[in-house]
């Protein structure tokens, strides 16, 4: 049912209905199904002609989150990002600083998925 590369919402905990990407297929851990997503925290927001350089660059700022989590908790929706995580390498995630280099990585993806295609739903606010 969840796929690589396959978009999803968040049901449960902090990240609650915000939009992720799967990118590492399903685990057993613990008697439980579990994947590895990264999703956007803070998305950008539209930039008008009249704002300033600085307004511009914080409406534009993405900002992005690295989790292992129990399908349980997750909505799968018809929506993808096909080609766009295939250079990210997953590493070990409970290191800190190779989890903060993933996340850098991951975020310079989002911001070049969001240069060629702005209007994809995942770069929409979640209406609820």
């Amino acid at each position: 049912m969840f796929s690589k590369e396959e978009v999803v919402l968040i049901t449960k905990g902090r990240y609650a209905g915000i939009k992720a990407v799967i990118i590492e297929d399903l685990e057993e851990k613990d008697g439980r199904m579990v994947v590895t997503i990264v999703g956007l925290e803070k998305i950008p927001k539209p930039v008008t002609e009249d704002m300033t350089e600085m307004q511009k660059s914080r409406q534009k700022y993405i900002k992005a989150f690295i989790k292992k989590m129990n399908v349980r908790h997750l909505i799968a929706t018809r929506y993808t990002m096909e080609n766009v995580f295939d250079k990210v390498a997953v590493r070990d995630i409970s290191d800190i600083s190779e989890k903060t280099e993933m996340r850098k990585d991951v975020e310079k993806l989002f911001r070049t998925a969001y240069q060629n295609n702005p209007t994809h739903w995942i770069f929409k606010k979640q209406k609820v």
